[in-house]
């Protein structure tokens, strides 16, 4: 990847990467760094999230059932992310799953084969969220809500996920986590800053309290698979990462379906 000081990547240049990164979108991504594209990752995760949001309405308008509609949804933006994070949680599930040591747990995290545990913990993961965002379209009866729920959830968990760096160091002594590990937690405030104003704008369609559960949720998430990480592996890894990204995603998906449509 790339390599140059952040102060000669443009914003266009970051951008570019964080796109590149994120998505399976083809983009010219020359010239920027991964820190300097951090402040894009809420902005990207919108973006998925819109998509997906679109395919839902589509599908809800051309008369599908509610959960086809999520389902659609959900493949839409597993395709447009090459199922990135999904990738990162099945090996995390495998490695502190499967292993016996530190040392086994890292190399069945480097190991690209699935295990028993990476399915299940997809399935179950993925199932928790599909019913989750059924919920909130049954509950509400509004399309731009579900639009609105799955742009938040999307958003906030690609800025929380860049936290587990600040809460613990690299498992390995190289690969994606090692790069991530030498940014500066200052270089993280507008990636949050920006992940909250999305959460924030789509407050207006969800509610202000479910906005704010949301964030609280994704934020107790990515501590939690931080505290996970460093019992199991001494530290995290680009997989720990999407895991972070998937479980935090859901975290805040589960406080929008508990608070969305209160009476």
């Amino acid at each position: 990847m790339p390599q140059q000081n952040q102060s000669q990547s443009t914003p266009g240049q970051s951008s570019r990467l964080a796109v590149s990164f994120l998505t399976r979108v083809p983009v010219n991504a020359a010239g920027g760094d991964l820190q300097s594209a951090f402040w894009a990752f809420p902005l990207v995760g919108a973006a998925i999230g819109l998509i997906g949001g679109g395919v839902y309405a589509l599908a809800v308008l051309a008369g599908l059932p509610l959960m086809a509609a999520v389902i659609l949804a959900f493949m839409a933006m597993a395709w447009l992310t090459g199922a990135l994070h999904e990738d990162g949680l099945a090996d995390t599930a495998d490695g502190f799953g499967g292993g016996r040591d530190r040392e086994a747990k890292l190399a069945i995290m480097r190991d690209s084969r699935i295990g028993s545990y990476g399915v299940l913990t997809l399935i179950l993961v993925m199932g928790l969220k599909i019913t989750l965002v059924t919920h909130i379209g049954a509950r509400t009866g509004e399309i731009i809500t579900v639009v609105a729920a799955l742009t938040a959830a999307a958003a906030t968990s690609r800025g929380a996920m860049l936290f587990v760096p600040v809460l613990l160091g690299p498992a390995r002594a190289d690969g994606l986590g090692r790069s991530v590990a030498e940014t500066l937690p200052l270089r993280l405030v507008a990636p949050a800053v920006l992940a909250v104003a999305v959460t924030g704008i789509a407050g207006w369609h969800i509610g202000w309290v479910p906005a704010t559960g949301s964030i609280i949720g994704a934020s107790l998430a990515i501590v939690a698979v931080a505290w996970l990480a460093a019992r199991q592996i001494g530290g995290y890894t680009g997989d720990t990462l999407g895991a972070a990204q998937q479980i935090s995603e859901t975290a805040s998906l589960v406080a929008l379906a508990a608070m969305i449509g209160g009476s």
